[in-house]
């Protein structure tokens, strides 16, 4: 298997015994079932789709907002502070941080 591997990354600079499962995966599936399907302009489009979406609905985006603590109430994420000082207020907190960065504010969470 390795050296079947080895053959379809003939072009990477690592063999298939360096190479994360996820890069394997996706070659696997490019060359042997019909390919992989990327979306038309690009996964950015999936990003501003999203984001347009949210606004036609009223919703207000941050760009370059840094957080600095998400705002509880009774054990619920019911709002955001930034780091310059501004709160929001909502009925659902989302995150677009990793786990390890949301989660590891915990220190920084304020329980109202």
């Amino acid at each position: 298997m390795f050296g079947f591997l080895d053959k379809c990354f003939i072009v990477s600079t690592v063999n298939a015994l360096q190479t994360p499962m996820n890069n394997a995966s996706m070659v696997l599936c490019d060359r042997h079932f019909g390919g992989i399907n990327y979306p038309v302009g690009g996964v950015g489009d999936i990003a501003m789709s999203l984001a347009d979406g949210l606004v036609d609905k009223g919703s207000e985006i941050q760009y370059k907002a840094n957080v600095a603590n998400v705002i509880l109430e009774n054990g619920k994420a019911v709002g955001v502070k930034l780091s310059n000082g501004k709160e929001f207020f909502a009925k659902t907190v989302i995150s677009n941080a990793t786990r390890w960065d949301t989660f590891g504010m915990s220190s920084q969470l304020v329980d109202d």
